[in-house]
């Protein structure tokens, strides 16, 4: 088997957009309306709520046209099997409004959500797009990442990623809630 992982792009959009449509979400119908693109915005959260799922889909089309939507996919055998919304910090203005000021930089990287297809969870590939994640910004010249992760009761509700994934990969709990992985210097 061939495992591989991309950066998200209008080329392979449709596997992004595949994820959503697919029956992923049975414990939580309503995630697979948001698209990713929750955290990417700055409406209230009532207007959020009244977005419906072809307005989010229409949303992130040109989102991902523009450049302004960014992450990493997962393939198994040219199959997509996982996403990874990550990206600069400041384009997540959602997260920047309830975050430390000193968080605020251009050089920070977030990882906010994963998205597994249901037959490939519990098989590493959420920490695999975390790894590549890591290894990709730091490589861009990215000085430290950033994560929220939260533990949930049923497995599939931890979509931040689980904590132990971060701490395992050197992230800390520099406050609650907030991880953070400095690149060696």
């Amino acid at each position: 088997m061939s495992f591989e992982i991309k950066s998200l792009s209008p080329k392979n959009q449709d596997d992004f957009f595949s994820l959503f449509e697919a029956d992923n979400f049975g414990h939580s119908r309503a995630w697979g309306n948001c698209y990713c693109r929750y955290y990417q915005t700055s409406c209230s959260f009532e207007e959020w709520m009244n977005r419906s799922a072809r307005f989010n889909r229409e949303d992130a089309i040109k989102a991902i046209q523009a450049g302004d939507m960014w992450g990493f996919l997962a393939y198994e055998d040219n199959k997509c099997v996982g996403w990874l919304n990550a990206s600069s910090i400041i384009n997540y203005p959602r997260i920047l409004a309830d975050l430390p000021k000193k968080y605020h930089d251009s050089k920070i990287a977030l990882t906010i959500c994963f998205v597994i297809e249901e037959s490939n969870r519990q098989k590493k590939v959420a920490s695999r797009l975390l790894d590549h994640a890591i290894e990709y910004f730091f490589s861009q010249g990215y000085l430290a990442m950033i994560s929220f992760p939260r533990e949930m009761k049923l497995a599939e509700q931890n979509y931040r990623g689980f904590r132990k994934m971060y701490l395992d990969r050197g992230y800390t709990e520099v406050e609650e809630g907030i991880f953070l992985l400095k690149k060696a210097i």
